[in-house]
């Protein structure tokens, strides 16, 4: 049996909740992931980085530590997916990364081109019109 319209209508507005402050109409409470550090932890992150771990016999500091296991994954040819990106990780930070170039033609015209390619599309230039009368 078919509805009839203001039967659809009540079934919308009850189904057309507002959503409270602070409340998400996501079940599953997902939407856009949260930054994984803030923009202030930065030098907390270089101290760690730079500190020597006193357990290791090298005495590296953690920034060698995880480059080294950094290389370790890349050389890893069981897993090719984490190897490859591993290894774009390390070129990327010894190299930096590659510089992309975008190939733009551009046309340079001075205004009297210009409007002489305006005169022939308006087909003012058969009439022997002059530019002093266009400008």
């Amino acid at each position: 049996m078919k509805k009839t319209l203001e039967e659809k209508q009540a079934e919308m507005k009850a189904r057309n909740t507002r959503w409270k402050p602070g409340e998400s109409g996501n079940p599953e409470g997902g939407g856009r992931p949260r930054l994984p550090l803030p923009k202030l932890a930065a030098p907390e992150v270089q101290r760690q980085l730079a500190t020597v771990d006193e357990k290791d016999p090298r005495k590296r500091t953690n920034f060698e530590r995880i480059v080294t296991a950094q290389i370790e994954i890349a050389k890893n040819w069981k897993a090719p997916n984490a190897a490859s990106r591993a290894y774009e990780c390390l070129m990327d930070r010894a190299f930096g990364k590659p510089v992309q170039q975008i190939d733009q033609k551009v046309t340079v015209t001075s205004r009297e081109e210009d409007l002489e390619f305006l005169k022939e599309q308006l087909g003012l230039k058969d009439h022997g019109s002059s530019s002093e009368s266009i400008q």
